[in-house]
């Protein structure tokens, strides 16, 4: 089943590593990418299938084409950029920092999603400001 799930990740995937670097995309973008492949594939994984991609098109022989590089290499450092080669960015604020406002539960759990999607989209990782910001739009 895990192997499944890998394959069906990279296979989805392959060419997202191309449109964000050809798109210059933010670290955002790294970041819910980092988050759709998790926790089965890394962006380097997908980076290399992406790679072996293009050099694996020759349309005149079996011999590996020799291509350019530079998008591996730019979506690689953007990755890095946004701190999610290897995983994707954990969430700063845990339902042990909003147990003593809200008890464990559905509402924890929406609260919790929304603050997660504050830190990747504005890169909020400050966990009084993201427990600010998730309680005062739920007043």
């Amino acid at each position: 089943a895990i192997l499944i799930k890998t394959v069906t990740k990279l296979v989805r995937h392959h060419l997202m590593p191309s449109l964000l670097v050809e798109q210059n995309s933010s670290p955002k973008a790294y970041k819910r990418l980092a988050l759709k492949l998790s926790p089965e594939v890394s962006m380097r994984q997908l980076a290399l299938v992406m790679l072996c991609d293009h050099r694996g098109r020759n349309g005149k022989g079996h011999e590996p084409l020799d291509t350019d590089v530079q998008q591996y290499d730019l979506f690689l450092e953007k990755s890095e950029q946004a701190k999610v080669v290897h995983e994707a960015e954990k969430p700063v604020l845990l339902g042990r920092h909003v147990m003593d406002i809200v008890k464990p539960g559905p509402e924890m759990g929406r609260l919790l999603k929304r603050a997660y999607e504050i830190q990747i989209d504005e890169a909020v990782t400050d966990v009084d400001e993201l427990k600010r910001r998730i309680l005062k739009k739920n007043s």
